[in-house]
């Protein structure tokens, strides 16, 4: 248990260091080299591979609905789909029934052009990860990426994700972040190592007292052990006098016999 607790310690301290370093040395943007449709795929599986899923959700597979993109669009997601991410398959499907049944699936990337619906979709679908091409209001937010003259940037609302279950991770602050989302970020860390530290402590106590009890314990048994060996010797050895008796009784027996037929004769 010790051990498990150190290990996740050491964990989170590489995420600070990572974090510290982010904070004073920003990324730069996909966008820089991809075209606006191509980066907004690519950022959308990145947000799918860095944030922290929900651990009660367990999903042997992704599957994305991809909906209202263009033919632009559509080539960028089909392009860059990573087939595989955190170990499971990727499955995009691209909708455009706007009756379609959105509950199956666990991403949903709205594009720009249905982002009326956004809401509508966040309300009807409360465990799905949604990421919008463009601002949506804040009550309908979670993942929002936002063009600009020159790039796609990442925006997300903190507690709506974590409402839903999700966890920002040092991971999708590098690529959605602004500093103010890595300082806070970096101020959960601290909080989170500072709680693992004292749970440490305390485990390191517990195992000392358990211990220093098996110790007792252990003590206790040897004492009895050597209590056993020793009445054992004393059992054997009455055991042998018992023999000795049995046998004295038995000659004694026979020489009473012994007499008794001379005096019969």
């Amino acid at each position: 248990m010790v051990n498990e607790k150190t290990a996740i310690w050491h964990k989170h301290l590489a995420k600070l260091l990572i974090a510290y370093l982010m904070l004073f040395s920003f990324p730069a943007t996909a966008s820089d080299a991809l075209t606006f449709a191509e980066a907004k795929a690519y950022y959308t599986f990145e947000v799918i591979n860095n944030i922290n899923w929900p651990q009660e959700r367990q999903m042997d597979e992704f599957h994305v609905a991809v909906i209202g993109v263009d033919d632009e669009g559509r080539a960028a997601f089909e392009s860059g789909n990573p087939k595989i991410l955190l170990g499971k398959t990727v499955h995009v499907n691209f909708v455009t029934d706007n009756s379609a049944d959105l509950n199956r699936y666990s991403v949903i990337y709205i594009a720009e052009k249905k982002l009326v619906s956004a809401g509508l979709i966040f309300a009807e679908n409360p465990e799905a990860l949604i990421i919008t091409d463009g601002k949506t209001q804040g009550s309908a937010k979670l993942i929002n990426l936002i063009s600009t003259r020159n790039k796609v940037s990442i925006s997300i609302h903190r507690d709506n994700l974590l409402a839903r279950g999700f966890k920002v991770s040092i991971g999708l602050l590098s690529l959605a972040g602004s500093r103010e989302d890595l300082r806070q970020g970096l101020r959960d860390l601290v909080k989170n190592l500072q709680e693992l530290s004292l749970n440490v402590e305390i485990e390191q106590q517990a195992l000392q007292v358990l211990g220093e009890e098996l110790g007792e314990k252990s003590k206790r048994l040897d004492e009895a052990n050597q209590e056993l060996s020793d009445n054992q010797v004393v059992l054997n050895r009455n055991g042998v006098q018992l023999n000795e008796m049995l046998t004295e009784i038995e000659t004694s027996r026979n020489e009473i016999a012994s007499n008794q037929s001379e005096i019969d004769r």
